[in-house]
């Protein structure tokens, strides 16, 4: 049995820099560019800390992707304020599943 890598994190750029600060509902947030390569025609769904609902859903037309997302300071994951928890998850058109999970702290 061969494993296929479906998505892999090319870049991602998590030390932003503070102009990319937001203010949405009273917290700070900050965006950060999730670049990676899938298999063409693969649904990629993009999911932030516990929220069930993915930030990216959508269907890649290419090989390639890079998605903007929002971090959010006031995040609390594994007990450290800050901490964010990126996972990226692909399926390709065979529905063979593969995902990727990036962690950063936002401070």
């Amino acid at each position: 049995m061969t494993q296929t890598t479906l998505v892999s994190i090319v870049e991602s750029t998590l030390h932003p820099n503070y102009s990319d600060l937001y203010q949405k509902n009273g917290l700070t947030e900050t965006k950060v560019n999730i670049t990676g390569t899938t298999k063409y025609g693969s649904k990629l769904y993009i999911f932030i800390n516990d929220d069930q609902m993915a930030k990216v859903q959508k269907i890649v037309n290419s090989t390639t992707f890079s998605e903007e997302i929002l971090l959010n300071f006031g995040a609390k994951q594994d007990d450290i304020i800050g901490k964010n928890i990126i996972s990226v998850v692909a399926w390709d058109p065979d529905m063979k599943k593969d995902s990727a999970v990036i962690e950063t702290i936002v401070d």
